[in-house]
């Protein structure tokens, strides 16, 4: 069974960075990497952007492990 980037399971407290893909829709993020804060549902991750004081919900293709 061939694994993709999608299938690592993300933790609280772990550092993230904006795929392609998120950096592409989400123009408005100064910074491209931050902190999981939790999960939300639909395939969403709270995440605590760098420099941003509260966390927003990602989608998890708009994400990847740092």
């Amino acid at each position: 069974m061939q694994m993709n980037d999608h299938d690592i399971e993300l933790r609280p407290g772990q550092r993230i960075r904006l795929s392609a893909l998120g950096r592409e829709r989400c123009k408005l993020f100064k910074m491209d990497t931050g902190v999981v804060a939790g999960k939300s549902s639909r395939g969403g991750v709270r995440v605590l952007m760098d420099g941003r004081k509260q966390p927003q919900t990602l989608h998890r293709s708009y994400i990847e492990a740092e």
